[in-house]
């Protein structure tokens, strides 16, 4: 919104300080011969002025701001401006000799030049006043001839960068129409762009320095009342001067905050304030000539666009951390400006609900000093960043350099073909791989499974002839690397793991969502009373239930970029079943949206009739329809929806007698379906919909760690190591572990179950593991292994 509104006010404003001189010339000529407080006593110089420049400089100033004016009209023009204006001094004196009140100088234009069709009211004349004492000092209500002889000098000073300005004007006020159909081209139209920018740059720096130089304080308030008043006076809409009304808050807090001191411009504040006002202008105009013309299509070129950007903003910002005198940019002051932005709906526009708070900002830029935008070699020595300085900044470059890196990449892949085949893709990842983001990219997808979503953005498994990797596919990948790459190097506590990118342990992601907690739970991503397992259940679904999961005390790069994208899928699927359940199923409504209550037979309807919500889970579908030799399903509806039920308790929602689904737990729902469907992908090698006993020994490494954790458990306690596969296979073909007794003699009989055909055992390992049975499996070891309800409270309410 902000950068709208600089589109929408800065060329208006930039051509109004650029010709604001050029028109005091007309006040002043038409005037020449008049004493305001007198009867016109000739008229004179009134002629002569009239017909000798000022005429020629009026279609000068319509010339300049088309962009077709030469440096040397414009140059004209100012002079003719400057001798105008000694005229003005020379041969006009108000009722007080070598003094002038503003109210003197408004009627007179009102009535003289604009001949009544314009009014200069009472408050866009303060607000030229106003203006007045910061670059030649005096008073409100009067200017004096030494003042005019100030106001002389500032033109003099300004015309040589504004007669620079004359060739790119077409460009800085939007009106230029760039052709590019090659290299070459593109190459001359960045020149000229850049040479426009340049040149604004150093009019605004010298604009900048010259009102630094005056030393006196400008209100940052009365800035944006003459913009408003300008707008008026220029017949501006109501929506402009709206827009204008409410930034300025903003902007006096960011001055506040990035560039220090209070809410007036003094001194050497000038500079960063204008080298930013530069600065954002430019890169609206960059937007506007080089990425809104482009076709959907070319993707290459504007990631090119988005990345010379993000550098020209970085150096933008870099340059505010030099001009600042901590060279930081505090917690305090951040979150003051975003606070600010919020009341003002600038970030966030439901005010009821306060996304934002002190308490959630300072978790988040806690995280961000010590952490995320702290070097790992800085963090494992106990070294933090105060707040936002130069160091944070070059770590925060890196990381959008490797993803800007990566898109552009992606985008010369795509330009040539629609899809890939994985191993092709692979291959032609690696011939392009020449940077570290590259390098983690092409380690993503190289890595085993098929991570492929569909134009609804839902994850395909199983999904027949699946494995054709297109343009979104990649676009995601791209952002589950960079999240698992900035997690592992801001959490692990090991150097080696860091630079190797290995992974993280369950106490190091811990520490990080205990460190952001507070504004996750600001933003409801996670439901405060479901948070004590959301870590810990997060990162045994990375471990047990992806096709790169490995079942160690790691969660791998791999693991991590897996379980993003997976997420990012069930959440799709979870917005889209969320809109039909808030139709149909809702029960009790709640001011926070994570607790609002659903009527539980109706999502069990719900999930059994949805279809688009399921889309490329086959394997899910094919529970509702398929049918045994005879005719009839094999599961029945009411079959289905017990599935249903025990899916959602394994993802964390606990039955009560009022017979609801709280909609943080639905939400979960599809994320525990893509799961079950992904372990059937990695482990039913023979594709028949079962885990067969061979299956189920191949997946028990993947397994082995999570089930020796249930020797805490009453039910598992006398077990030895060596007899856990066979509880792991007792498990898939019971989905219980009782009776305990009979559980461990079927466990210690691997000897014979791992060496003779299991029928010929005493007790028999043969199994054909449906996803139902995988979903009470999923249950129970999400009952065994987190920290609510006890393990103890649950044995101790179960028979042996």
């Amino acid at each position: 919104m902000y950068s709208k509104l600089l589109k929408l006010i800065l060329p208006e404003v930039l051509s109004w300080v650029l010709t604001l001189t050029l028109t005091l010339a007309v006040i002043f000529s038409v005037s020449c011969g008049l004493k305001l407080g007198e009867k016109n006593k000739s008229e004179n110089v009134l002629e002569f002025k009239s017909a000798s420049c000022l005429s020629s400089s009026l279609e000068n100033l319509k010339v300049f701001l088309n962009g077709e004016a030469s440096s040397e009209q414009v140059t004209e023009s100012i002079f003719c401006l400057q001798e105008a204006i000694k005229t003005f001094k020379e041969n006009v004196r108000g009722k007080n000799n070598d003094v002038y009140s503003s109210e003197e100088i408004s009627n007179f234009v009102t009535s003289k030049l604009l001949k009544g069709e314009k009014k200069i009211n009472q408050e866009f004349m303060l607000e030229i006043m106003n203006l007045k004492v910061v670059l030649v000092g005096g008073h409100t209500h009067i200017i004096t001839k030494d003042e005019i002889d100030g106001i002389i000098s500032i033109i003099e000073r300004l015309k040589p960068e504004i007669a620079k300005l004359a060739p790119h004007m077409k460009i800085l006020t939007s009106k230029w129409r760039p052709q590019s159909t090659g290299a070459a081209d593109a190459a001359l139209v960045e020149s000229k762009f850049v040479q426009a920018k340049n040149a604004l740059e150093a009019f605004l720096n010298r604009l900048g320095n010259l009102l630094a130089s005056t030393e006196r304080s400008y209100q940052i308030s009365d800035l944006m009342n003459l913009i408003i008043e300008i707008t008026k006076f220029s017949k501006g809409n109501d929506e402009s001067l709206k827009k204008i009304v409410t930034t300025k808050g903003l902007i006096i807090k960011f001055k506040e905050s990035i560039i220090g001191g209070n809410s007036a411009l003094t001194g050497k504040e000038w500079l960063p304030f204008t080298r930013t006002l530069g600065e954002v202008y430019s890169q609206i105009l960059r937007y506007k000539y080089f990425y809104d013309n482009l076709k959907a299509e070319q993707v290459t070129e504007k990631w090119k666009v988005h990345q010379q950007m993000t550098i020209e903003i970085g150096g933008l910002i870099r340059d505010l951390l030099i001009f600042k005198e901590s060279h930081v940019f505090t917690t305090t002051e951040l979150s003051e400006l975003i606070l600010v932005a919020q009341d003002l709906k600038y970030v966030n526009s439901k005010p009821a609900q306060k996304k934002f708070t002190q308490k959630g900002l300072d978790s988040l830029f806690k995280s961000l000093w010590n952490n995320i935008l702290n070097t790992p070699e800085n963090r494992l020595a106990k070294k933090t960043q105060p707040g936002f300085n130069s160091e944070a900044l070059t770590v925060l470059q890196t990381e959008v350099s490797y993803f800007v890196e990566n898109q552009i990449i992606i985008g010369e892949l795509f330009a040539t073909q629609n899809e890939y085949a994985k191993d092709l893709l692979v291959a032609e990842l690696l011939k392009k791989t020449r940077g570290a983001g590259l390098q983690e990219l092409h380690r993503a997808v190289s890595a085993n499974g098929l991570m492929n979503f569909n134009t609804e953005a839902y994850l395909k498994i199983l999904t027949p002839n699946n494995g054709r990797y297109h343009l979104e596919d990649l676009n995601k990948a791209n952002i589950s690397r960079a999240l698992s790459r900035v997690i592992i190097r801001s959490y692990a506590s090991d150097l080696d793991r860091v630079n190797k990118l290995t992974g993280v342990t369950l106490e190091e992601v811990q520490f990080g969502f205990d460190q952001l907690k507070d504004m996750i739970f600001n933003l409801e991503l996670v439901d405060p009373d479901k948070s004590t397992s959301f870590v810990a259940s997060r990162f045994r679904e990375s471990n047990l239930f992806l096709s790169v999961s490995n079942g160690d005390a790691l969660a791998s790069f791999e693991e991590v970029d897996h379980l993003v994208l997976h997420i990012m899928s069930g959440m799709a699927r979870a917005k889209s079943l969320e809109k039909i359940a808030m139709q149909k199923c809702v029960k009790s409504m709640h001011e926070t949206t994570a607790k609002i209550e659903f009527e539980e037979t109706c999502l069990w309807d719900l999930y059994f009739s949805e279809v688009n919500s399921f889309m490329d889970l086959p394997g899910f579908a094919a529970l509702k329809t398929e049918k045994d030799n005879n005719g009839e399903l094999k599961l029945s509806p009411e079959l289905n929806k017990k599935y249903y039920a025990a899916l959602l308790s394994a993802a964390g929602h606990i039955p009560s007698d009022n017979q609801t689904v709280l909609l943080c737990d639905a939400n979960l729902f599809p994320h525990v379906v893509q799961y079950v469907e992904m372990i059937f992908f990695t482990h039913d090698l023979n594709s028949n919909g079962f885990l067969e006993k061979n299956e189920a020994l191949n997946a028990y490494p993947v397994f082995a760690e999570t089930i020796k954790l249930l020797k805490k458990t009453s039910f598992f306690k006398d077990l030895e190591e060596k007899d856990f596969m066979g509880a792991f296979v007792w498990l898939l073909k019971k989905g219980t572990p009782f009776p305990v007794p009979l559980m461990k003699k079927f466990a210690k009989d691997y000897e014979c179950n791992l060496k003779e055909d299991s029928k010929t055992c005493t007790y028999d390992w043969t199994l054909s593991s449906t996803r139902v049975d995988i979903g009470k499996i999923f249950l129970l070891i999400a009952s065994l292994t987190t920290p609510q309800p006890p393990v103890e409270d649950l044995a101790s309410s179960s028979p042996e």
